[in-house]
């Protein structure tokens, strides 16, 4: 169904400069992707973000479906050059209220796969969709962001090391969530609100 046009912008939300491929113990072969992100209400109601998802597309490749599945906040550290990071919140409902906005880290988690079958260097292209109600209305309005993103080599080899790691290696990283992220440019002169 076709969304209302005044609800369609009521909401955006856009990346940072960067954002992280993420490799974890528990699911060393999930496309997992962590993003901080800003969110703006530009309606002059509350509004509630009630889901977003994202796609993940490769030229000539068959597009990714990936889905919210939490918030996520830097650990303070003095000692580490390493930023790690903890959850927060379960993905969910987040309230916004008039004309604000906030800035969160969300990750989105896709299907398990080979690395190497996915992360190849080059250029790939994220877009995230949510659904957004304000005030008292029940009918939830769209909300669209696409950029795209490189990956080189090197995150490519990191990636595919990591996702193959003993036990022993983990151990090493000293990771509450046993995970560890690689960085990657958003080239920012691709954000588009769709």
């Amino acid at each position: 169904p076709e969304e209302p046009e005044e609800l369609v912008s009521l909401m955006q939300v856009y990346p940072r400069n960067f954002l992280v491929l993420v490799v974890t113990e528990a699911r060393p072969r999930s496309v997992a992707i962590n993003m901080d992100c800003h969110l703006v209400n530009q309606h002059s109601e509350n509004a509630t973000l009630r889901r977003l998802e994202a796609q993940l597309r490769r030229d000539g490749e068959p597009s990714l479906q990936l889905v919210w599945r939490l918030f996520y906040d830097y650990l303070p550290s003095d000692a580490s050059p390493i930023q790690v990071t903890v959850q927060t919140d379960e993905a969910g409902p987040l309230p916004l209220e008039p004309e604000t906005s906030r800035f969160l880290g969300i990750q989105f988690l896709g299907p398990e796969m080979e690395p190497e079958a996915l992360w190849k260097p080059g250029i790939y292209e994220l877009e995230m969709r949510g659904w957004a109600a304000a005030g008292r209305s029940e009918t939830e309005g769209a909300l669209r962001t696409r950029f795209q993103f490189q990956v080189d080599p090197y995150i490519v080899s990191q990636i595919e090391s990591w996702s193959h790691a003993p036990s022993a290696q983990w151990d090493q990283l000293n990771d509450p969530d046993r995970a560890i992220g690689f960085p990657v440019q958003v080239l920012e002169h691709t954000i588009a609100a769709a």
